[in-house]
C-alpha cells in the first residue's frame, strides 16, 4: 500500500482519535506496510509511513475540533549542537558491541505515541534478519508475524545493508546523496536518524559516524530539558524533515540520554502554528512546538528466530 494513500484513507475515515480508532489505525498500518507499494512516490521507510499516517490522523483530529496539546519544554535552541554530537559520537564509539551472526535476528520493540486525544499510541515488535533483507513485524510480543516483502531500498531497512555503510562521516553523507532516488525527498537528517533506529543494534563506528555526519548538516540545533515518551529528561538533536501537517513543516528531534548520550527515540514537532477553520465556526490552533508523534526504543536484543524475545 502506498503510504500517502494510506494517510488519505485515515484522514477520510478517522473522525477523531478515540481508543477504537487507534486500534483500527494500528491494524491498518501494519497491514499497509506489509503490502506492495503501488507507487514510487515517497517510498519512505515503514517508520516514516507510520509517522506520516499518524500525522494525517492528527490533522483529522484538529479538523474535528479535538484539542491537541503537550508541553514539550525547553524549546529554545541551544547553540552547542557540535559539542553534543561530539559527545554522542565518542560515547557510541566506546561502547561494547558483539555483532549478530548471519543466522540470528535483531529484535526491536518500539513504542509510538501521538499525544492528542487519549494519548493515542501503540507498540510495534520487529525482527530483522542479520544476514539479509528480511523483516517481520507484529503488534504484540507473541502476536501474528507479518513479513515485509517489499522493503524500501532507501533508506536501507535491513541490518546487513545498514551495517555495511561507510564509517566516515563525509563518506556516509556521499553514500546517502548518491543512493537517494531522484523522486525521494527524504532529508539527510531523516536518513541519518533512520540509521540510528531502523536497526537498533548499530555497529559503534557507524553510530559514531552518523552523529558526526549530523554535525556537518546546516541548521542542526539542540534543545535541552525536553521529555521523552516516559517523561524522562532528554537532549534533542533537531533537524528539518520533508514531512508536514497541512502547510506546516515538521522538525525531527533525535532524543539522547543526557548522561550517557545513548539514543532513546525521536519526535516530530510543529514548526509553527497550524490554524484550521471549524465547520461550526471559529478556528482551532495547534501551537508551534506541539509534538506530532514520538517514538521510544523500549528493548533491543539478538535472538535466534523471529517471534523470539531476548
Amino acid at each position: 500500500m502506498d503510504e500517502m494513500q494510506l494517510i488519505k484513507d485515515l484522514r477520510r475515515s478517522t473522525p477523531e482519535i478515540t481508543p477504537g480508532a487507534g486500534q483500527a489505525a494500528r491494524a491498518r498500518l501494519l497491514t499497509g506496510i506489509a503490502e506492495p507499494a503501488r507507487s514510487q512516490r515517497r517510498r519512505h521507510a515503514p517508520r516514516l509511513a507510520w509517522r506520516w499516517a499518524i500525522a494525517g490522523a492528527l490533522a483529522t483530529a484538529v479538523a474535528a475540533g479535538v484539542t491537541v496539546t503537550l508541553d514539550v519544554g525547553g524549546n529554545e535552541p541551544v547553540a552547542n549542537a557540535a559539542a553534543v554530537l561530539d559527545r554522542a559520537s565518542a560515547a557510541a564509539a566506546s561502547r561494547p558491541f558483539t555483532p549478530p551472526s548471519p543466522g540470528q535476528w535483531v529484535y526491536e520493540h518500539t513504542r509510538w505515541v501521538e499525544p492528542g486525544s487519549d494519548h493515542f499510541g501503540f507498540d510495534v515488535y520487529r525482527w530483522t534478519a542479520a544476514g539479509g533483507p528480511v523483516v517481520f513485524v507484529a503488534d504484540a510480543p507473541h502476536g501474528r508475524l507479518r513479513r515485509l516483502d517489499h522493503l524500501s531500498a532507501f533508506p536501507p531497512q535491513d541490518y546487513k545493508t545498514v551495517s555495511s555503510l561507510p564509517r566516515e562521516p563525509d563518506a556516509l553523507l556521499r553514500w546517502i546523496r548518491t543512493h537517494r532516488p531522484r523522486t525521494d525527498r527524504t532529508t539527510d537528517f531523516e536518513v541519518l536518524s533512520e540509521i540510528l533506529r531502523v536497526v537498533a543494534v548499530v555497529p559503534p563506528k557507524l553510530e559514531a559516524a552518523t552523529f558526526q555526519a549530523m554535525k556537518k548538516l546546516p541548521g542542526v540545533t539542540v534543545r535541552r530539558n525536553v521529555r521523552d515518551v516516559r517523561g524522562r529528561p532528554a537532549i534533542a538533536v533537531v533537524g528539518r524533515t520533508d514531512a508536514a501537517v497541512g502547510d506546516v513543516p515538521l522538525d525531527e528531534e533525535v532524543l539522547l540520554d543526557p548522561g550517557t548520550y545513548a539514543y532513546r527515540g525521536d519526535r516530530m514537532l510543529m514548526t509553527r502554528d497550524l490554524r484550521t477553520r471549524q465547520k461550526e465556526g471559529g478556528t482551532e490552533v495547534v501551537k508551534a512546538g506541539t509534538v506530532n508523534v514520538a517514538s521510544e526504543i523500549v528493548q533491543v536484543g539478538i535472538v535466534d528466530k523471529p517471534g523470539r524475545l531476548p
